[in-house]
């Protein structure tokens, strides 16, 4: 029981024998103090580790996939290298993680941009809100074949 739990008549006692037996050692230990970070390196930071969440990592470090994939094409024979793997929701090439983890975080960026109050950050963000919509749409329609939108 927490010497603060008991009676104040009981406690003071118990204190005073409890410093008598064990002496606390004098130490004069001097921390560090912690400055606040600044801004931009808060929101950088974030903005990495959302990126890095957005990429799957945590996908690609249990089921360590290649980092992209090969096609035959079956007219010609060739092999040719294809970035996202298709008709699997539930699997992902290294890159395609990536690069959509990048598209995820210019959408949230643009977001930001559209927010502030100069029309050419208006402009941009709208611009990559778009861009980021109409790749990661490709994606998801190169993935699953009968994506509507």
């Amino acid at each position: 029981m927490p010497l603060s739990l008991l009676p104040h008549s009981v406690s003071k006692p118990v204190e005073k024998a409890y410093t008598k037996v064990f002496r606390p050692p004098n130490l004069r230990l001097r921390f560090g103090s912690l400055s606040t970070p600044n801004f931009y390196v808060v929101v950088a930071l974030l903005t990495f580790s959302a990126y890095i969440i957005f990429s799957g990592i945590f996908y690609d470090i249990i089921n360590s996939p290649p980092s992209m994939g090969q096609e035959r094409d079956p007219m010609t024979g060739l092999v040719y290298p294809v970035v996202v793997h298709r008709g699997g929701i539930s699997s992902q090439f290294v890159l395609e993680g990536f690069s959509a983890g990048f598209f995820y975080v210019l959408a949230g960026a643009s977001f930001i941009m559209i927010a502030s109050t100069n029309s050419i950050v208006q402009i941009v963000g709208l611009v990559s809100f778009v861009l980021s919509y109409a790749i990661l749409s490709v994606f998801m329609r190169t993935k699953m074949g009968d994506y509507p939108f």
